[in-house]
């Protein structure tokens, strides 16, 4: 029989011969399941109607289906099976609006790509002045930008259900905007992925961000998603300008980068000064 053409939130454990047309909105990294020590990459997928259910490629699958899945590529998907989130999964399900399953691809699940002589998907870079600060949730944005500063090392913080985080501080800047911004990237970004970071002090390099989420944490700021990748060497016209910018605003740079540094590690010297060099300094 023909495969029936359905909806994520028509799908259940006993959905047989279907299909499905699905977009991937959020592709994390590979990680090993802290219970079970099993190596999984999670996956977000979302169909026409706006629902949203988890996937998940395991072991071998992650590099099979590299390049088969990418990250905001738009598919049409048969016969995968379907599972029950357990308790923990459907608390976290609900909380961020996903239906209580998990998609899963054994022998039998077709994978197929909508317009596929399209191409791979890029990167959608833009400038930091055109990130909107009112912005839906679900918004994501990719950056190029010069590196200003990378917290020595990640930090540990609790969140939610007392669970433990890893979170690092990157200070990054570009030609639009006067003001750096911070980009708070978590756990597994912390390690291998900030590596390339670590030359911030010696010279003012361009890297790429994508799927990062907008926050008011300290301000306006940024965030990593389970879809953020760091890329080292950005491709592209905006990606191209912004190195030829470098080049000649070197002093610039250093002078933001100092004041970064001023806020970052502030001396333990105090300075008095007058009410009245107050009065200038806001003239």
């Amino acid at each position: 029989m023909k495969p029936e053409r359905v909806y994520l939130d028509q799908l259940t454990e006993k959905s047989k011969g279907y299909k499905v047309k699905v977009k991937v909105v959020e592709k994390g990294p590979e990680r090993n399941s802290p219970s079970k020590g099993i190596l999984f990459q999670g996956l977000v997928m979302e169909d026409d109607k706006g629902n949203r259910m988890r996937a998940a490629l395991f072991g071998n699958q992650i590099d099979v289906y590299k390049e088969a899945i990418e990250h905001l590529g738009s598919y049409e998907i048969a016969n995968a099976t379907i599972k029950a989130s357990d308790e923990y999964w459907k608390a976290k399900d609900a909380k961020y609006g996903l239906l209580g399953y998990q998609m899963s691809f054994g022998s039998q699940a077709v994978i197929q790509r909508m317009n596929a002589e399209s191409g791979p998907v890029l990167p959608e870079y833009q400038c930091l002045a055109t990130i909107p600060r009112v912005y839906d949730p679900t918004d994501r944005f990719d950056i190029v930008a010069v590196v200003l500063y990378l917290e020595e090392e990640a930090r540990k913080v609790t969140g939610f259900e007392q669970r433990e985080y890893l979170v690092r501080e990157i200070v990054v800047t570009d030609h639009s905007n006067e003001q750096p911004i911070t980009i708070t990237v978590w756990n597994e970004l912390t390690g291998e992925h900030c590596k390339p970071l670590s030359s911030w002090a010696e010279q003012f390099t361009v890297f790429g961000f994508t799927a990062l989420r907008g926050s008011f944490h300290k301000g306006f700021s940024l965030g990593s998603t389970m879809s953020t990748r760091i890329i080292t060497d950005p491709k592209g016209e905006r990606a191209d300008a912004l190195r030829e910018w470098v080049k000649n605003r070197t002093d610039w740079l250093s002078d933001r980068q100092a004041r970064v540094l001023d806020v970052r590690n502030p001396t333990k010297e105090k300075v008095i000064i007058t009410l009245d060099s107050l009065k200038l300094k806001r003239v």
